[in-house]
């Protein structure tokens, strides 16, 4: 089994393009949500959804959240981190164009966040403060220790 290392786990989360969001109104409500993705080099997660949405909302009350993204076989990635806004207009035009293209990585895929009826769109960095990851290739996880390597 191949170690895992941030340049792993960096290319398999540039492989895939969902993942799962998990945010919490201050009322700690949680909310899970599927949502398109890209990452920079520094594994800063970058999103977009309707800014009347409930994961939007909680997000402005509550600026912890956690995504999973995984892959049969292959990964899991936990993150936890921190939402930031991102409100530069030549950064957006840049993220938008890079979901667009991480979107049509599949033929079959249409984004839920275009199906849905919205007003604008807001654009999110998530900067991680944990990444855990798990190797799914093993066929044997069942350790004393936990399986998980802490990448961040």
């Amino acid at each position: 089994m191949k170690k895992i290392t941030k340049k792993r786990t960096r290319d398999f989360l540039k492989s895939q393009f969902i993942m799962q969001l998990a945010s919490s109104s201050k009322k700690n409500m949680p909310q899970v949500s599927i949502m398109l993705y890209v990452i920079d080099r520094d594994l800063n997660f970058y999103c977009a959804t309707h800014s009347d949405s409930i994961k939007a909302q909680n997000m402005a009350e509550n600026k912890n959240v956690s995504i999973a993204v995984w892959a049969h076989n292959q990964f899991m990635v936990q993150v936890k981190g921190i939402v930031e806004t991102v409100v530069d207009e030549k950064k957006q035009n840049k993220i938008l164009t890079a979901l667009a293209k991480a979107g049509a990585k599949d033929d079959n895929f249409w984004p839920p966040v275009f199906r849905i009826k919205g007003s604008s769109y807001v654009l999110y960095k998530i900067v991680p403060a944990e990444i855990s990851v798990l190797d799914l290739v093993s066929r044997n996880i069942s350790e004393s220790q936990s399986p998980f390597t802490k990448i961040l």
